[in-house]
């Protein structure tokens, strides 16, 4: 999540819901894998974008296999591991 701010060693803060709004940073868990993407609903399929553009969207189709389990709402980051 580069792109977004969001640095390797980072600690996201996640506030635990099940909607999120198009273009807002989420948890989502396909297949039962989390992953940290932002949320872009599609006409017949939903995308989850990353914040780095090394990797391409995951395209969700159908949408029903998508499950939302919270949005970003911060980031923590320890500055001692920063030299």
């Amino acid at each position: 999540m580069i792109e977004a701010g969001i640095l390797d060693g980072d600690y996201a803060v996640i506030r635990r819901q099940d909607q999120a709004d198009d273009g807002t940073i989420v948890v989502a868990s396909i297949d039962g894998q989390a992953t940290l993407k932002t949320l872009f609903r599609k006409k017949n399929r939903v995308e989850l974008h990353a914040a780095n553009p090394k990797y391409a969207p995951l395209v969700i189709v159908p949408p029903a296999q998508l499950r939302i389990e919270g949005v970003l709402t911060g980031v923590l980051r320890n500055l001692s591991s920063i030299r």
